[in-house]
């Protein structure tokens, strides 16, 4: 393999290790901010967290580009194998870069599924608040026997939203 290509993706390899650190430390903030319920900063949050995404989408699309072009099948394991392969000494820490890269991945993918649980239930608890403000029923309630319980509110609104 040519060494002049590993100089290549080292440096690309690297500017996605730290922008999905970048990701990952947004997406920390984001949760951390849900639990705090506030607005303004999650606002500035989301934002600043989107441009990382952006420039990640950038990054990945000039990575998978190079790869693509070394005929390099795009999967996990296929590129660690094919960065052993540019750097059999680990001199020039592609592969360690590479892992580094897939773990902060995966972190992300966790947090955006808690945090998206997060915002799924705030909405629903959310609406459940404006609906009895509203007057509307629920019947989210059981009986002993199993059967749903009507919570009618009457119909009649408590406040004006």
């Amino acid at each position: 393999m040519n060494e002049k290509f590993a100089k290549t993706l080292k440096p690309l390899l690297e500017k996605q290790l730290t922008t999905t650190i970048a990701l990952q430390d947004f997406m920390e903030r984001e949760y951390a901010t849900l639990n705090t319920a506030k607005a303004l900063e999650l606002d500035d949050i989301i934002q600043k967290k989107q441009q990382v995404i952006d420039d990640l989408d950038d990054l990945n699309n000039n990575w998978q580009r190079l790869l693509v072009a070394s005929q390099v099948d795009i999967s996990e394991q296929s590129i660690r194998l094919f960065l052993a392969k540019l750097d059999p000494d680990g001199t020039s820490g592609l592969v360690t870069s590479w892992n580094a890269l897939c773990e902060h991945t995966k972190a992300c993918q966790r947090l955006n599924t808690v945090n998206g649980s997060v915002i799924v239930l705030r909405q629903h608890a959310t609406q459940q608040a404006l609906d009895i403000l509203q007057g509307k029923s629920h019947s989210n309630t059981y009986g002993p026997k199993g059967q749903k319980l009507s919570n009618n509110y009457g119909g009649h609104s408590i406040a004006t939203v």
